[in-house]
């Protein structure tokens, strides 16, 4: 049994986790239901000095509301951490990507957020069917690895 401390009582929980990959928290606004979340795995990536690299993998996410970004930051480099977005495919059945112009996050390192676990939220209103993570490594002589999650509402 997995719990986790519901912030309104501050009583540990049940939490259910569904083989689809979706996180069912209760909801004691409408008990017995359980309120959905959903997350992607993005992979992993290490960058070298002065590098950009993207995620090895993207995800399809039309149906989430509310994003969230979850890194985890390893290695002794800098990263800043970005997204491009794709609301569909070209004629060759490739996304067609479009570059936030700026990073979602600047001057992370290990010890960033918790332990090097940062949370990031994705901007409101932002609607695409493939993300894709983008990591610069800033600094001129170490390697960071970034690995990262999505989720939000589905």
């Amino acid at each position: 049994m997995l719990t986790a401390a519901n912030m309104t009582t501050r009583k540990a929980q049940e939490v259910l986790v569904a083989d689809s990959g979706r996180l069912l928290v209760e909801n004691e606004d409408a008990y017995p239901a359980y309120e959905q979340f959903e997350s992607h795995d993005l992979g992993s990536e290490e960058v070298a000095a002065s590098a950009t690299e993207y995620l090895p993998t993207y995800a399809i996410i039309p149906t989430l509301d509310q994003k969230s970004l979850f890194v985890t930051i390893t290695g002794d480099g800098t990263a800043s951490v970005g997204i491009e977005t794709a609301y569909g495919l070209n004629s060759s059945g490739v996304p067609v990507w479009y570059r936030r112009e700026t990073a979602l996050a600047t001057g992370l390192v290990k010890t960033s957020g918790l332990s090097g676990k940062v949370h990031i939220d994705i901007p409101a209103g932002l609607w695409a069917r493939y993300l894709r993570v983008w990591v610069t490594e800033t600094g001129t002589s170490n390697t960071v690895t970034v690995a990262a999650l999505v989720g939000g509402r589905p």
